[in-house]
């Protein structure tokens, strides 16, 4: 899945995250993968791809999709849009370069 990947994943999504969990599902197309969870809802963990569309419409099919800090400009938020997902928190990811003295 990381050769599909467009971006870099947040620390919420991260793979060193993803494997500290133990239900981790997945599921993929001709040309995409994701990772979730199902709990209350079905929490995407990482989506990569061409098939971002399709693969939503998969996982709502085991309830409503919630996904933690993924950036506006993604391709599956274009997907999520288009099936109706509506964005109910924002959050920046913070990156600080440290420059060596010199």
């Amino acid at each position: 899945m990381r050769e599909l990947r467009h971006a870099h994943e947040p620390w919420q999504r991260a793979d060193a995250t993803i494997d500290h969990y133990d239900d981790v599902r997945g599921v993929e197309t001709e040309s995409g993968a994701a990772l979730f969870r199902v709990s209350s809802v079905v929490q995407l963990l990482q989506i990569a791809g061409d098939d971002s569309e399709e693969l939503v419409r998969t996982l709502r099919g085991h309830g409503t999709v919630s996904v933690l800090n993924l950036p506006a400009d993604d391709p599956a938020a274009d997907s999520l849009r288009t099936l109706g997902a509506t964005p109910t928190v924002r959050q920046r990811e913070m990156v600080l370069n440290i420059q060596p003295r010199g």
